[in-house]
């Protein structure tokens, strides 16, 4: 985690972000959950539209994990408390889904949504009606309904 920290240093002004993408995935795998989360929060309201939709795809990923730990988490010690994170981090996830759909356009998105749709990283995004209606282009409730 060091290490990545200091890459984000030692990086120039117009790479820090990028760079900031793999720091985030690296602070997610070491453990340090609640502050991921609040870096993804920080990333996605300081990235402007032009950002390669790629890059927003990576850290949705990010986010969908931290969902996951989250929900380890709660199964493990039973804690009503983690809800909200890991609501958080689905909501996040969703929301980067949302940008690289817009980053990418819609011929690119048409090409792309296949993978996202089949990917197990977002496999519990796509109960979520926000999921569905955002980034699939589904109007119908899927299973379980809500968000």
């Amino acid at each position: 985690l060091a290490d990545c920290e200091r890459m984000v240093g030692y990086a120039p002004d117009d790479r820090k972000r990028f760079h900031r993408w793999f720091l985030n995935r690296t602070r997610m795998n070491a453990g340090h959950l609640p502050a991921a989360l609040d870096e993804a929060a920080g990333l996605l309201a300081g990235s402007p539209p032009e950002v390669p939709y790629p890059e927003f795809l990576f850290q949705a990923g990010t986010c969908a994990m931290l969902a996951d730990r989250f929900r380890a988490t709660a199964a493990a010690v039973g804690a009503p408390a983690v809800a909200g994170e890991l609501d958080r981090a689905e909501g996040l996830a969703v929301r980067f889904l949302e940008r690289a759909k817009t980053s990418a356009g819609p011929a690119e998105w048409a090409k792309t949504l296949p993978g996202v749709l089949v990917d197990p990283t977002f496999l519990e995004l796509r109960r979520r009606d926000d999921f569905r209606a955002r980034v699939a282009g589904q109007t119908t409730p899927g299973p379980g309904g809500g968000q």
